[in-house]
């Protein structure tokens, strides 16, 4: 996690693939002090789909942005939430995370998936505008009529 948000490792970078070389006690290769990359901002994204939360993951989210002398701001995007039928169950999950990393529930943005053909309501429009613009200020999002 201190590698990410040191901005340490390329864009590209597969971080599965880095998690086998870190338990093998492989050299990993990092950016230079020049070269790093510049986070400003976290954004984690879980599927209501599973039912699981990953709490580990998150838990080392919220050490390493909250233990700086900067901190970042962390948001959560839920995804799939036309696969959860259950809104009690998706208000639960989004309760917990938001607990797990120690940000207000209405940082949590909840949108559904979409495929060819299927047009986005004006909330998802909104939530793919904001993830956009965080992404990258230059792109915008489409919006389909």
């Amino acid at each position: 996690m201190n590698l990410i948000l040191n901005g340490k490792l390329s864009e590209d970078t597969d971080l599965l693939d880095l998690g086998k070389k870190l338990k093998e006690g492989k050299k990993i290769v990092e950016r230079s002090e020049h070269e790093s990359l510049v986070i400003d901002i976290i954004v984690i994204v879980v599927s209501l789909e599973d039912d699981k939360i990953p709490h580990t993951l998150l838990d080392e989210i919220y050490a390493e942005s909250n233990v700086r002398t900067r901190q970042f701001p962390v948001f959560a995007v839920l995804t799939k939430s036309d696969k959860c039928n259950d809104q009690e169950k998706m208000e639960k999950k989004k309760k917990d995370i938001a607990e797990e990393i120690s940000i207000d529930i209405r940082k949590i943005l909840i949108c559904k998936n979409y495929h060819a053909g299927q047009k986005p309501d004006s909330r998802d429009v909104e939530i793919l505008e904001f993830l956009t613009k965080l992404c990258d200020p230059c792109l915008k999002a489409a919006k389909t009529t």
